[in-house]
């Protein structure tokens, strides 16, 4: 999982109000990926179609 951090001085954080979009990302790529399967088995092209998909997906 991937998280965001915010930088104020000098100190790393984490930005909760970014936490809704974390989620609904890992939601969306779920869907692609499963969460028992192993990463390392995991092709360019798979990662190619997901994220094509993904980025021209229908929005509201």
């Amino acid at each position: 999982m991937i998280k965001e951090i915010h930088k104020t001085d000098g100190k790393i954080g984490y930005v909760s109000w970014k936490r809704g979009t974390n989620e609904n990302t890992n939601r969306l790529i779920r869907q692609y990926f499963t969460q028992n399967r192993d990463f390392s088995t995991i092709t360019q092209q798979e990662i190619d179609t997901a994220m094509n998909r993904l980025n021209n997906r229908p929005r509201k």
